[in-house]
């Protein structure tokens, strides 16, 4: 029976992030006895620094010293295994200042990086901690859902928060991906990040080979998706069938466990990109207003390069405001201007900006 169970199981592993990068480093060891030894080490030293440049491109400096000692113990202490190969390029002896030294070629498995990086905390911190709102048809797979993703440091809006301000039919709306419903929840909810899709459990009963004994086998279907609530744009899709025999949870727990890793990698990808992307959401603004804040912006706020309109719903107008500097900055040059630029900052957090107009 472990060799029937083995082969179930087996097509449902984890899916793996393959993506890497070139880099070089330089490593040093001190000469000490051994020229051997010190040659190893300074291998071993260009391996680390290497790992370190591939955990540069997710996370800034100051969060990388912040977080150094978990760092260390996570990953670059097991440097060699974020390093799908490596050549050297060069090495030599400094004597004169006691140290071997080697510079190498790596190919860093930034994949796996990120993997890690999301699992310890520390990037979904890094990239603002976008707030998600989880609507799937099936209460059970749902839950599997915001269980994997709170782990992973996800700020969630409640469901019910979410069908507070639906009508009875936009619940089906937005799981079947319409755009404005999106919308009306990021504008209304505070959700940034909309995972909606359906799924489908079943079980059926089947002869299990070598044996004419049947058994229950559970089949979970899962088809979500992931959107930038305030935009409708599409973050990633995840489709995922898979079977298990004699246990409904498992099969449930599996589906959704894997399904959450392919959409968390993606929206880390996705937010990583989009630091400099502020939205707005301007309560009681008509168009011809809109339009006024909108130039208003790009006239007086340093570091602007384009504001979107994305649309208004519900009373709702919503800015997409493209900027060269960080939220931060873009945030309190707008709460200097309110005044020059029509509206009134009643409320922010992260990349995302609630006002009135005046």
């Amino acid at each position: 029976m472990t060799g029937i169970l083995l082969l179930l199981t087996l097509p449902a592993g984890e899916v793996k992030d393959t993506s890497s990068v070139e880099v070089t480093a330089e490593g040093v060891a001190a000469l000490g006895s051994s020229a051997d030894i010190a040659r190893d080490n300074a291998i071993k030293d260009a391996l680390r620094k290497a790992v370190e440049q591939g955990v540069g491109a997710y996370i800034d400096s100051k969060t990388a010293v912040d977080n150094y000692e978990l760092l260390y113990d996570k990953i670059y202490s097991h440097a060699q295994g974020y390093v799908a190969s490596y050549t050297i390029v060069r090495e030599k002896t400094d004597k004169d200042a006691g140290l071997y030294r080697v510079w190498i070629k790596a190919r860093v498995k930034t994949g796996d990086i990120q993997n890690d990086l999301v699992a310890m905390g520390i990037l979904v911190s890094e990239v603002g901690r976008p707030r998600l709102a989880i609507v799937v048809d099936n209460e059970d797979l749902a839950y599997t859902l915001e269980d994997y993703f709170q782990e992973q440091g996800f700020p969630l809006v409640d469901l019910s928060t979410v069908k507070k301000v639906l009508k009875a039919d936009e619940v089906n709306l937005l799981m079947d991906g319409d755009k404005r419903t999106a919308q009306k929840v990021a504008a209304l909810t505070g959700a940034e990040i909309l995972i909606t899709g359906r799924a489908e459990v079943i079980s059926e009963m089947k002869k299990l080979p070598y044996t004419d004994e049947k058994k229950a086998i559970y089949t979970a279907k899962l088809r979500v998706k992931a959107v930038e609530a305030l935009t409708g744009e599409v973050i990633a899709v995840s489709s995922l069938k898979r079977s298990l025999p004699f246990s409904e949870e498992e099969v449930i727990k599996l589906v959704g466990d894997s399904s959450a890793k392919e959409l968390s990698s993606e929206i880390i990808k996705k937010w990583t990109l989009r630091k400099n992307v502020i939205h707005i959401v301007i309560k009681g603004a008509t168009a011809t207003k809109v339009g006024k804040i909108k130039n208003a912006i790009k006239e007086n706020i340093r570091g602007v390069s384009e504001v979107l309109d994305r649309g208004m719903i519900e009373g709702y107008a919503i800015l997409e405001v493209i900027a060269e500097t960080n939220p931060q900055e873009v945030l309190d040059a707008i709460r200097e201007k309110e005044k020059t630029l029509g509206i009134q900052v009643t409320a922010y957090e992260g990349q995302r900006i609630e006002a009135k107009a005046k």
